[in-house]
């Protein structure tokens, strides 16, 4: 997969609720990110537990930061160095689980 450009980004990230565009920084990689509290620990952690069960299926794994019912999910394509059309798609899917 090729990496997608800022604009193309942007572009899908107006289809998705609660992503926004992280540019490369330091270390990080470019990346969309999703951040969103829940009502509690449970709660975020089943929504957790789902993704990684889709994310193995699709052999492509977000990073996730969970405190109590906060949770951060970033996705980017180690291979492509940045952001591809599997990180846009695995958003669409945990879009539409949090609905």
């Amino acid at each position: 997969m090729s990496k997608m450009s800022p604009e193309q980004i942007q572009q899908a990230l107006q289809n998705l609720t609660d992503w926004r565009y992280e540019p490369k920084s330091g270390e990080s990689l470019d990346r969309i990110v999703f951040e969103r509290s829940f009502k509690d620990f449970n709660e975020a952690f089943g929504l957790m537990s789902r993704i990684a069960l889709y994310a193995e299926r699709a052999d492509h794994h977000p990073t996730f930061t969970n405190t109590y019912g906060d949770l951060k999910i970033a996705l980017s394509t180690h291979d492509a160095s940045g952001v591809t059309q599997k990180d846009v798609e695995m958003a669409t899917f945990i879009d539409g689980i949090c609905t």
